[in-house]
């Protein structure tokens, strides 16, 4: 699990990472350009592009941590002939023509990293409050891609209900976009689990955010 370097967290928190069986590996934090226009989530995002320099590893797969895995994702690893992989962006109810970095495999390269660092220097040509994805898909950086359920972003759950159930059976990964059940759920976490959760675990994308909830709460009673 990457942690930004400064960042503190709760022992609480890093005690059930480590409990998943994570290693805590530290990033430096790298300034986003023109910071003053990045929206104030992505504040951090392109501390992502140190990932680029992780040469001891032939692959790196990224996931954000609004993102929750529910089958198997080894094709992340085994799939991609380019260098880097990613999701077609989903948003305002249809797909885009750019990629969403929520989740993304690569394979290092600090040459490819030293070329991001001077050109964000001076590239303004890009989606700048969108910070490190609006970047890179402003660069046009060349990217292979991987279907929609390696990176399910759930704003279509919300705006294109029919579409999500249809792809149902298939999407490997809830990625959390356009609601948190880490938020939305915040005053209620840690009250148990709900008894409709055997029905909710056995058809996770007909209510994902109740999902997540019921796996959260399992996990701490653990």
């Amino acid at each position: 699990a990457m942690v930004q370097q400064g960042r503190q967290f709760s022992d609480r928190t890093m005690d059930m990472v480590r409990k998943g069986g994570w290693t805590i590996c530290e990033a430096a934090r790298i300034e986003p350009a023109n910071g003053e226009k990045v929206l104030p989530q992505y504040q951090d995002q392109f501390t992502k592009f140190g990932f680029w320099t992780w040469e001891v590893f032939d692959r790196i797969v990224y996931l954000d941590s609004d993102c929750l895995v529910v089958q198997d994702i080894s094709g992340l690893i085994t799939a991609p002939r380019a260098s880097f992989a990613a999701v077609r962006d989903w948003t305002a109810g249809k797909f885009q023509g750019t990629f969403n970095m929520g989740v993304f495999s690569l394979r290092p390269n600090v040459s490819e990293f030293r070329y991001f660092m001077e050109q964000k220097a001076t590239f303004v040509g890009y989606n700048v409050k969108m910070a490190e994805q609006g970047f890179l898909n402003g660069l046009q950086y060349h990217w292979e891609e991987f279907p929609f359920d390696y990176n399910g972003g759930i704003g279509m759950f919300f705006l294109a209900r029919d579409e999500w159930l249809e792809r149902a059976d298939s999407i490997r990964i809830f990625h959390f976009t356009r609601k948190k059940p880490f938020i939305e759920f915040k005053d209620d976490l840690g009250s148990g689990v709900d008894p409709a959760c055997a029905d909710i675990k056995g058809s996770p994308t007909t209510l994902p955010m109740e999902y997540w909830k019921c796996l959260y709460e399992e996990w701490i009673l653990e």
